[in-house]
């Protein structure tokens, strides 16, 4: 709920943790400034360069004044921007609630693969675990290794949206991949495939249940992708949306 606001079924909302209450435990309240990186997506193009597409969205409900946008190619793998591997820099606008900003950006494609983090920094947010993403860019083909086809699904079988449906597509064949679904708090929920694929792209699809067969509760999943190829693990996590009604 909102504090600011009266204690009103309008000024409630769903309870964050996944069992649907908290007992014993503080209520889930609104955060009131709550900037989010909502997308980040590459595209490797012919002449050597990368287009970048970065989506901010105001997930709060507080309008932002300032914000700071930082996109770096993380050459050495530590997870965080040394000197040499800044790409951009950019000073954000206002944003009202809702509102969302698109920035796009063409650098030159790195010579290997690499990832490239998107990192926003924003005075008053405290809700920091949507302001950083990262992806990997590959030379010559598409960095994705995992893609969702709709990022939220209803499996309450009228037909309609009743899987999430996500597609693979791996650098090469010879390794061995498994896609499985976790919940927030990293628990493993249901395992999609564990294997060696013979071909690099395919679709499959999660029906909403769990590895028991019960059907998962309302809320963000995560959908993670791990290939290990020659000694090496490519991994790409994707969220994804179960609505119950």
């Amino acid at each position: 709920m909102r504090t600011d606001r009266p204690d009103a079924a309008a000024n409630w909302s769903r309870c964050r943790d996944l069992s649907g209450s908290t007992p014993g435990r503080e209520n889930s309240v609104a955060v009131l400034t709550d900037l989010s990186l909502a997308g980040l997506e590459v595209r490797d193009t012919a002449n050597g360069e990368v287009a970048i597409e970065v989506r901010v969205a105001n997930l709060g409900f507080r309008p932002v004044e300032s914000w700071r946008l930082s996109l770096w190619l993380d050459r050495n793998a530590n997870a965080r921007r040394d000197a040499d591997e800044g790409l951009a820099d950019v000073q954000g606008w206002p944003l009202d609630p809702e509102a969302e900003a698109l920035l796009a950006f063409s650098v030159a494609c790195p010579r290997t693969r690499t990832d490239l983090w998107a990192e926003l920094t924003c005075p008053g947010d405290n809700d920091t675990i949507n302001n950083r993403r990262r992806v990997g860019v590959a030379p010559g083909r598409s960095s994705r290794l995992l893609n969702l086809l709709i990022t939220s699904f209803t499996p309450d079988g009228d037909g309609f949206e009743d899987s999430l449906p996500l597609v693979f597509r791996l650098p090469e064949t010879g390794g061995r991949l498994s896609v499985a679904v976790y919940d927030l708090a990293g628990r493993a929920v249901r395992e999609l495939y564990s294997g060696r694929p013979g071909r690099t792209d395919s679709l499959m699809s999660w029906d909403g249940l769990n590895r028991s067969g019960q059907r998962a509760a309302s809320g963000i999943y995560c959908i993670l992708l791990e290939y290990h190829l020659r000694g090496t693990i490519l991994s790409e996590k994707q969220a994804a949306v179960l609505i119950r009604r």
